[in-house]
């Protein structure tokens, strides 16, 4: 890269550069990629710093260009012998080669090239304060992003001392830079260095994973020196890595590769490898996603609204602990991923929640998305008395440890919602909605009382002494049939009418049923607000007919004469 300093303090850096050499950026690498212990989630401290791939033994290296502002230099011919060799290689742009030469730009980074951020204008960072330094990064991104590009968190300092510092690195990951990506060795095709003394340095300083440092600009001789560089290095019987794959090993390493690298949904590493504690995991983040690791389940990816949710939720370090799936097609265009315990279900519609424990075994025996329920549209949520909930676009399951989970849906779950859900005076579902006996009618029962509907009737609550009465007669299988309200209150009492007759329940009385002609006879004289008063029996079978008992007289139904006679 040219250097915007005057020609004393450019020959100064380069001398500094050189002595501190190979050896010194090998230190560089012992140090800067041991990853610290974390926790898993949690952002790094510092930015890594890559002056080789992770992998030092096989025979790879990575090509980069640095680019100032001076001249654009023959990007044509650069890309073209890229093109031609399938090689990705690194553009450590700055911002002010991006803006004043954004064709260029466009070009390099749009055939597929990694943008790495070297500040907007090539200051010594260690002569900066860290606001400054942020300034650099964040005026050098905004015209990336102008243009459509980010670097995703990957960044290049202008010289060497910056690699060195720790506060420059720490200021890099503090603003979410977590690539420091250095270099291996300089061509100092820059300095107008003949293209024998390149290849020179190629052959004297390559190694297993080195980055290679070149520079595009008009008087650089790299770009002449290209062709022949990429030649010897096959000679030597080395490759050639993306940069993205430079910054992977091991598990995870293949994992990405296996994902599809940087066109995997997770995009291109933003940052190195990072251990976690205590949970002796690992994971690295990704521009769209992150990539976690543990000894007994294997590597796993999340990204996306899933992923999103599980670092809300706290990532590895939260109940639902690591992945045991990457990130998975369900039904209805949707997506999941499992966890250790729980998953998190997406959908367009929905958006993405986590479902966990008892109320996630007992959606996945009802078909998980594929069942009644469909996708969840809630996270887990406490309920009433230690209870806890899902709610799913077609229902919900509640739980609780007296009950157990049971889910409640369609009309049945309307009518108790309206009763207050749980906090009501139905409390807890104690099954799921279940077909009626009749094969027409459907019913949810509950810890204080039911719910029976059918299509004829609605969708009505009976609950207490008035409900163990109508238990006692058969239920909906009896003659009453099925509640056509809700408990209510009467005078001196409460009251359930069903489709043959009403029950009618005070303390002093209990719960007594009245149908047909009587239950007629009762109602035209003014029901409880009569002078009968409540029901003190069932109707029952006398000689004459039938015959029902209140508290302060007696109805009659003859059979013969098909009359009713009203005994005070």
């Amino acid at each position: 890269m040219t250097e915007t300093v005057p020609p004393f303090r450019r020959r100064s850096a380069r001398r500094n550069g050189r002595r501190l050499g190979v050896l010194a950026t090998a230190l560089l690498l012992a140090s800067g990629l041991a990853p610290a212990a974390r926790a898993a989630g949690a952002p790094p401290e510092t930015a890594a710093v890559f002056t080789r791939a992770y992998d030092t033994t096989a025979k790879v290296v990575t090509l980069t260009f640095d680019a100032d502002w001076w001249s654009p230099g023959d990007t044509n011919a650069v890309l073209n012998m890229l093109r031609d060799n399938k090689i990705t290689a690194g553009f450590a742009l700055t911002g002010r080669y991006a803006e004043k030469f954004p064709d260029q730009t466009r070009a390099l980074l749009g055939a597929g090239h990694k943008l790495i951020n070297a500040t907007y204008d090539h200051p010594y960072l260690t002569m900066q304060d860290q606001a400054q330094r942020w300034s650099e990064m964040d005026r050098a991104e905004a015209v990336f992003n102008r243009l459509g590009f980010s670097s995703a968190g990957w960044f290049r300092t202008p010289y060497r001392d910056g690699y060195l510092d720790p506060g420059v690195n720490r200021d890099l990951a503090r603003h979410g830079y977590y690539v420091n990506y250095d270099w291996t060795f300089d061509t100092t095709g820059d300095q107008g260095t003949s293209i024998d003394a390149i290849l020179a340095r190629v052959r004297q300083y390559t190694v297993p994973g080195a980055t290679i440092r070149m520079h595009l600009s008009d008087n650089s001789t790299d770009v002449a020196a290209l062709g022949a560089v990429i030649n010897t290095l096959r000679s030597m019987g080395y490759g050639f890595a993306d940069p993205s794959l430079s910054v992977t090993r091991g598990v995870i390493g293949r994992k990405y590769a296996d994902l599809g690298a940087e066109h995997s949904p997770v995009g291109t590493p933003g940052s190195a490898e990072l251990a976690a504690a205590p949970s002796h995991g690992a994971e690295q983040w990704y521009q769209g996603g992150r990539i976690f690791w543990r000894e007994d389940l294997g590597a796993h990816e999340v990204h996306g609204a899933i992923g999103a949710k599980y670092f809300t939720l706290g990532g590895p370090d939260s109940f639902l602990s690591y992945p045991v799936t990457d990130e998975t097609e369900a039904a209805d265009g949707g997506r999941l991923n499992h966890f250790v315990a729980g998953s998190i279900y997406f959908s367009p519609a929905t958006g993405a929640h986590e479902v966990h424990g008892i109320i996630r075994d007992k959606w996945a025996t009802l078909g998980s998305e594929r069942g009644l329920l469909h996708y969840p549209t809630t996270d887990e949520t406490a309920a009433e008395g230690g209870g806890r909930f899902n709610h799913f676009q077609d229902g919900s399951i509640y739980y609780s440890p007296a009950t157990g989970a049971h889910e409640v849906h369609n009309v049945i779950r309307s009518r108790w919602a309206a009763l207050g859900w749980e906090r009501g005076v139905l409390r807890y579902p104690t099954t799921d909605e279940t077909p009626a006996p009749d094969g027409v009618g459907r019913y949810n029962h509950f810890q204080g009382g039911s719910i029976y509907y059918t299509p004829a009737t609605g969708a009505h609550e009976v609950h207490g002494a008035i409900r163990a009465k109508w238990a006692d007669l058969n239920w909906e299988k009896g003659f009453l049939g099925y509640p056509t309200t809700d408990e209510y209150a009467v005078t001196g009492g409460r009251a359930g009418t069903f489709q043959g007759g009403i029950v009618y329940f005070s303390p002093a009385t209990g719960a007594h049923e009245i149908n047909g002609a009587i239950l007629g006879q009762y109602l035209q004289l003014g029901g409880p607000d009569s002078r009968l008063g409540l029901p003190v029996s069932d109707e029952y079978t006398v000689p004459e007919g039938r015959r029902s008992d209140f508290q302060h007289g007696s109805i009659l139904w003859n059979t013969a004469t098909r009359t009713a006679t009203v005994r005070p």
